[in-house]
């Protein structure tokens, strides 16, 4: 799909010491963020003033008005060009410029305010797909170093609003399953439903999680022991407050075992490493993060029981120069801040 290669476009660019990651429009997350996506129309004037035409997702009603002062911008003709495509065919359906006369907006509810749903940038041309001749555009950074741009998605209005149903709907199955507050039964289901989603819809569900409470503990420990993912770290410490300190203790001396057996082996620059397969830095690196997030917890919890693992890690780490020279010895520093912050 037209999406993804940009998307290498820019990871394989941005090696470049002038190369910025510019904001780009992310269907998945946008799903999932909003709390209401309406197609709207800006009318005959382009002024951020835009007419409800259907709504998606939320209780938006056809023929209210929005003031979405932010898409005012797009008043200049210039300022609504579609770029030429990359590593793809040139599709004649696709205009010049978009107009403003059909556009679906993902949006996020604030009190009277209308906030972009894309979290990450902020910014509402990345939370917009204008609807030209069936054709969905949206903005894209396209290559790396370079400019977020409008660009043709590949795919038509049908094929979006079916993609954004899906999310919806998997967005609900586990709010469902997360509100039957039986954590036996949450545990059963929900790294079912995990596996078989995309990492913002992962994203979302161990926040969520997080957010649920002691009883979403169990699931969010059957997530962790199939991905080792610092947000479930952070999720857990959420969900399960101070009672969660000692499976944090047991975490961190699984990560002890596994950097006792993986580190002595590891050169000095393992972490940028080629002679590394991708399958196995990713793993190293995937690990040092839940162990970093786990002795975060820890600080946070200032749990007394936490003194004799962490500082059996801190002097194992800093006796390998190839942990503790990373990142100017982040996890040896954090052990440290660990243990100082300990009650007396």
């Amino acid at each position: 799909m037209r999406l993804r290669w940009m998307f290498v476009l820019t990871l394989v660019l941005a090696g470049s010491v002038s190369a910025e990651i510019r904001p780009s429009f992310n269907l998945h997350s946008c799903a999932w963020d909003a709390t209401d996506i309406v197609v709207v129309t800006e009318g005959d004037a382009i002024d951020g003033e835009v007419l409800v035409l259907e709504t998606w997702k939320g209780e938006l009603r056809r023929g209210e008005r929005l003031t979405i002062p932010e898409l005012a911008a797009f008043a200049p003709e210039e300022s609504r060009k579609v770029a030429e495509p990359w590593l793809r065919r040139d599709n004649d359906d696709v205009p010049k410029n978009v107009t403003g006369g059909r556009m679906v907006l993902f949006l996020i509810r604030e009190n009277d305010q209308w906030l972009p749903a894309d979290q990450l940038s902020k910014e509402m041309n990345v939370s917009t797909v204008w609807i030209e001749n069936d054709q969905t555009i949206a903005f894209f950074q396209q290559i790396n170093p370079g400019p977020s741009e409008l660009v043709s998605m590949d795919m038509s209005e049908e094929q979006l609003k079916k993609s954004i149903d899906y999310f919806i709907d998997r967005q609900k199955k586990i709010n469902e399953a997360i509100g039957w507050h039986d954590a036996e039964r949450l545990a059963s289901a929900i790294p079912f439903l995990y596996r078989m989603e995309n990492a913002d819809a992962q994203r979302f569900m161990i926040e969520a999680l997080g957010d649920a409470g002691p009883g979403a503990v169990p699931a969010l420990l059957t997530i962790l022991g199939d991905e080792s993912d610092e947000n479930v770290i952070r999720a857990l410490r959420k969900a399960g407050g101070a009672d969660i300190a000692p499976k944090l203790i047991e975490l961190l001396t699984q990560d002890l075992a596994f950097w006792k057996t993986a580190a002595p082996s590891l050169k000095p620059d393992w972490w940028n490493s080629d002679s590394l397969t991708t399958e196995k830095q990713y793993q190293l690196r995937t690990r040092y993060g839940r162990t970093y997030a786990t002795l975060t917890a820890l600080r946070e919890l200032r749990f007394k029981g936490a003194e004799e693992t962490v500082a059996a890690f801190r002097d194992f780490w800093r006796s390998l120069p190839q942990l503790g020279g990373i990142g100017n010895d982040q996890i040896g520093r954090e052990c440290d801040v660990v243990l100082y912050e300990l009650p007396r």
